[in-house]
């Protein structure tokens, strides 16, 4: 029996890839697809509402509500009835996470969620315990039935519900007397008297169409209300205006339409166009002889006012007059680009079933011919989520997987290599470079050979991505990039111009051809490939390699974490305090991974040290300690534990044992000298020195290079790795 491609549940899929899957809660439903978020809060998520953009119209009737509606790739609702069979098929929690306008983040999560079924009316039957950031607004609801626009299903009949409340005032409790920023951030409390605020009035408005309801009520309990057609207000650069006020119905009279056009005033903004006059003897009696009385005054204005939206009514009737026609020639159009984008969306949906295997079975049981669901290159791609397509370079070429980035630097990306955590090993033979390996879940190279079709077929660009261990981000991007054939060992043979933030690393390896541990083609006097691990466009040897190892997982049994590294005196290692404590360098070149993070390690578990040495020569040497830990910043970051020695270049290093740590520009050695600065480097100082790795990188006789005194004395040595290693 062929086992399914549809899950029941998101938490069932191994896959860390957020994406879409089928999903199937039980033996006998019918299988939909939905989108599984597997990275955030622990992965296994069934997203079941996304909304981000406002591209998506939410305001819809029961039936859309129940059956889903909007798409994956953008803003969505999955559906009442999936959400109903999903959460009444298992128990399930909630996760509800928001983002104001400003970018700050918060959550809501609840440990139990179901709804009930259409007949019950979809209600909110179970909500569990709440934790999180955004407190618990949703506790409120439970046991309420659904409601929709066509749909009344609430316990409030007034006007047929759906108003979003933006001022209450029933008892005086809440000082109305305010200034701008109050008023445009809003105040009071929505459990008693408050204002939501201008800009959120101001948001909301703009978004889509709005009516206006105001009711009042005299100290008697005599209740009146007015209700507007239309509302909707400007922005704070324009004061706020009541822009829009609609036609008027209700029993208190229109005292707003007075206000429409007028911009917004408090007690410290004054935007109103009365200007208040002291006046003085007869002329005081004077001007009130030639102004108006004020009740006489109102009306004309009114009267101007009702005339003035009178005009602006005639004069959007002619605009759109003149609009309709143009509509109309449109609509057939817009017709055709519609069917277009259903047939694009039904492509991309098929070609997201995940991995080869579940797309064989899918062709095979529906019969869709392949070669209709690939796209020539992932820039042909409209969608906007990245993931797993098929790629076609030309008509008679067999259809293959790729992974598409359909999101950095304005999508279309075809991703060849990536690698994030170690778990896929990259020192690999020459074959398997020319094929691919790994799995495009989790860490990947896609192969020599399709680079190398793709990359001849049409003209591409090429963005590399990198991240230190602390999460910085830097990126490298060519105009231009294209890979040779195999009959010519698969050369770098065309990179163009670099921008970015990395640095240009990859230049020099421009025409260079491809090497692996077992097909050496680079100009180096050994194969670099095999020594540095890595396959790579190697020269002699390498100005990057992305393809070495993340982490030395094979001396000495493997598991070592490196600590530090030199082999060429590319870095200064003469430096601070601060820089010593929180690492520097690169881990593709020297580096030292910092003292913070030695001491976490070290005091978390039992670890062992390894140090590897190498002079100019190339004589290797190692030291081993059974035992390695350091102390606190606290404490200087002494060097509290080192075990019994091993090794061939003898101990240079128990001299140094319970020594704090010393730099430049801080001094813990127990000389009469300042260690560090006399001998240009950062180290476990005694008085001076037995060891001392991170001195200066130079081939000579001196105390201030990199030397280890039991071998070769004050001779410099040309390369040094220290790791450590849990120990049982």
């Amino acid at each position: 029996m062929k086992k399914s491609v549809a899950f029941e549940s998101c938490k069932e899929i191994l896959s860390k890839r957020s994406g879409k899957y089928l999903i199937k809660p039980r033996k006998n439903d019918e299988p939909f697809l939905g989108y599984c978020q597997q990275t955030a809060f622990g992965g296994g998520w069934l997203v079941f509402q996304h909304r981000y953009d406002g591209s998506v119209d939410f305001y819809r009737n029961w039936t859309e509500y129940r059956n889903g509606f909007g798409s994956m790739d953008g803003e969505f609702w999955l559906g009442l009835e999936h959400l109903h069979r999903m959460t009444s098929a298992r128990k399930h929690e909630l996760l509800v996470e928001l983002k104001d306008f400003d970018g700050n983040y918060k959550y809501a999560r609840y440990d139990e969620f179901a709804i009930g079924s259409e007949a019950e009316q979809y209600p909110l039957v179970k909500l569990g315990s709440y934790t999180g950031t955004a407190e618990d607004a949703l506790t409120f609801h439970k046991d309420d039935t659904f409601s929709t626009k066509d749909r009344d299903n609430d316990s409030w009949a007034a006007f047929g519900g759906g108003w979003l409340v933006i001022q209450y005032r029933c008892d005086g409790s809440v000082d109305f007397f305010r200034n701008w920023a109050e008023y445009r951030h809003g105040f009071g409390s929505m459990d008693g008297e408050f204002w939501l605020g201008l800009e959120h009035l101001y948001q909301l408005t703009s978004l889509r169409k709005h009516e206006l309801l105001v009711e009042l009520k005299d100290f008697d309990g005599n209740y009146k209300y007015a209700r507007y057609s239309e509302f909707a207000i400007g922005s704070e650069e324009e004061q706020y205006p009541l822009t829009k006020l609609g036609s008027y119905t209700g029993t208190a009279g229109d005292s707003l339409l007075y206000h429409k056009g007028k911009k917004f005033s408090t007690k410290d903004r004054d935007n109103d166009p009365w200007q208040t006059t002291d006046f003085q003897g007869d002329d005081h009696h004077n001007a009130t002889d030639r102004f108006l009385p004020g009740f006489a005054y109102e009306m004309i204005a009114n009267k101007l006012e009702y005339l003035q939206h009178k005009l602006h009514e005639m004069e959007s009737t002619i605009k759109e007059d003149r609009k309709s026609f143009a509509q109309q020639i449109q609509s057939n159009m817009a017709l055709i680009e519609a069917a277009y984008a259903n047939h694009v969306k039904l492509r991309e949906e098929i070609q997201l079933l995940a991995s080869k295997k579940d797309l064989a079975r899918f062709v095979t049981i529906s019969g869709v011919d392949l070669q209709s669901i690939s796209f020539e290159s992932c820039k042909e791609i409209l969608s906007k989520r990245s993931g797993k397509y098929q790629l076609q370079l030309n008509k008679n070429d067999k259809p293959f997987p790729v992974y598409c980035e359909q999101t950095a630097f304005g999508g279309g990306w075809l991703v060849f290599q990536y690698r994030y955590d170690g778990s896929v090993d990259f020192f690999r033979n020459w074959a398997q470079y020319r094929h691919g390996f790994g799995s495009m879940d989790g860490e990947f190279w896609l192969g020599l050979e399709r680079l190398h079709q793709l990359t001849s077929a049409r003209k591409y660009e090429l963005v590399v991505e990198l991240k230190d261990f602390d999460g910085n981000y830097k990126y490298a991007r060519y105009n231009e990039f294209m890979i040779g054939s195999e009959a010519e060992q698969y050369p770098l043979a065309k990179l163009g111009s670099y921008t970015g933030t990395a640095g240009d690393s990859l230049i020099g390896h421009k025409g260079h051809k491809f090497s692996t541990k077992d097909r050496d083609n680079d100009f180096g006097g050994g194969n670099c490939a095999a020594y540095w691990e890595g396959a790579w466009w190697y020269d002699k040897c390498f100005s990057s390699t992305l393809n070495g190892l993340r982490k030395n997982n094979t001396a000495f049994g493997g598991g070592w974490l490196v600590i530090q590294y030199r082999y060429d005196g590319s870095v200064d290692f003469f430096r601070n305090w601060t820089e010593y404590r929180n690492g520097f360098g690169s881990m593709y070149r020297e580096f030292w991974l910092g003292l913070e993070h030695l001491h976490r390690v070290t005091t978390a578990r039992k670890h062992e040290l390894m140090v590897e040495l190498k002079d100019f020569d190339g004589n290797y040497m190692y030291a081993r300690y059974d035992e390695f830990a350091i102390g606190s910043e606290e404490e200087q970051y002494p060097l509290t534990k080192l075990g019994s020695y091993m090794g061939t270049a003898g101990d240079a290093l128990n001299y140094h044992k319970d020594m704090k740590f010393s730099t430049v520009d801080r001094d813990n050695d127990v000389s009469t000298t300042h260690c560090a600065r006399y001998w240009k480097g950062a180290w476990w100082y005694k008085g001076c020195h037995n060891s001392n790795l991170n001195g200066i990188y130079k081939n000579s006789v001196q105390g201030e290079n990199i030397v280890w005194n039991t071998y070769k004395r004050y001779w410099g040595l040309a390369y040094s790795r220290m790791m450590i290693r849990e120990t049982k």
